[in-house]
């Protein structure tokens, strides 16, 4: 997701079918800190339980927009006949489409940025540890 600088992942069976939509909201409210095996489970235990919000490729952009606010998410997923996963429409999707505004894809960013961020905070005066020296270093 972040390589691809979406926020959106859609899970498909192996039929191409669409079982639900990921967002990064919901893989950060899930993910376990207490170490990378915890975190380690298949997507579907992310998935909401009911099947995801589809259109047809042919829909018309209203009818897209109105089938994301009935199912209370922000993407649809783009379904052929078949019912194999043919794309998926975001609310940015929309508003892109409302302003006549094609979607950009910004600069490519190395790294993946992570989960949460870690700042350190300094205290105001020297902290003295029980055992330690209280002579400062010269």
């Amino acid at each position: 997701m972040c390589r691809a600088e979406m926020h959106h992942l859609p899970v498909v069976d192996d039929r191409g079918r669409c079982l639900g939509v990921l967002d990064a909201q919901t893989i950060t409210m899930a993910w376990d800190t207490t170490g990378p095996g915890r975190a380690r489970k298949p997507v579907t235990v992310l998935l909401r339980g009911r099947a995801p919000a589809t259109v047809a490729p042919e829909t018309p952009i209203p009818d897209a927009a109105r089938a994301m606010l009935e199912s209370g998410t922000d993407s649809v997923a783009v379904a052929g006949e078949d019912g194999a996963l043919r794309g998926l429409i975001t609310g940015r999707d929309l508003v892109g489409a409302l302003a006549g505004e094609p979607r950009r894809r910004g600069a490519h960013r190395s790294g993946m940025p992570s989960l949460y961020r870690i700042e350190p905070i300094l205290p105001d005066r020297p902290t003295v540890h029980p055992g330690t020296s209280r002579i400062p270093p010269a």
